[in-house]
């Protein structure tokens, strides 16, 4: 698809060395690119396809916070040990200890600041999954708070303006679903339980 306006841009630094832009384009479409564990994936979404109001999400990675926890548990255990029996022997048998003990905390923080996430998501109108995950930019609020309000305020102009038909929408969604997983966007899992819930959904509007 040929871009005529770019209206909006955003790159990201995800964790690591992981990149994603984001731009919004031709009015009506955002497009994607993300570098994943070095994996380059691009794509487009239709905006009509998502749901206006985006949702905040934190990803707390509760195993290496409770393994923290616990390293600073015995680090000081053992400190607590050599301060009480200041004798030479002592200090020599767990001064290596509470080096390694130091080590392993500071490995531990690490790991735990690398998993800890947040960011805004925006879940596809019929299957309520989510499509787009924008990564908050600490460094940059108020470029990203600007990008976040326009592409939702796009959203809901989206459907509006070009009066789309409820069943166009709903077929729209599911090749939109259909091509983020060819693209790796999605997983098998992740396509089928989203093209499941458009299918229950549409199931339960026709019983009424």
């Amino acid at each position: 698809m040929k871009k005529t306006i770019i209206h909006s841009r955003l790159e990201s630094q995800r964790k690591g060395k992981n990149k994603a832009i984001y731009e919004h384009f031709n009015q009506h479409y955002l497009h994607v690119v993300e570098k994943r564990y070095g994996i380059d994936i691009d794509y487009i979404i239709d905006l009509a396809v998502l749901k206006p109001d985006s949702h905040y999400e934190i990803n707390i990675p509760w195993n290496w916070l409770v393994v923290s926890a616990l390293g600073i548990g015995v680090f000081f255990g053992l400190l607590t040990h050599v301060l009480l029996n200041m004798v030479l022997i002592t200090i020599l048998i767990f001064l290596p200890l509470l080096v390694l003990a130091f080590v392993f905390i500071l490995l531990s923080i690490r790991q735990f600041l690398i998993a800890y996430d947040r960011k805004r998501v925006f879940l596809s109108r019929y299957a309520s999954y989510p499509i787009v995950e924008i990564p908050y930019q600490a460094n940059n609020k108020e470029k990203y708070y600007d990008f976040i309000e326009q592409i939702e305020n796009q959203i809901r102009l989206s459907t509006t303006s070009r009066n789309i038909p409820e069943e166009v929408l709903q077929a729209g969604e599911m090749k939109t679903l259909r091509r983020l997983s060819s693209k790796g966007v999605l997983s098998q899992n992740q396509y089928n339980t989203a093209k499941n819930r458009i299918f229950k959904k549409l199931d339960t509007l026709s019983d009424t």
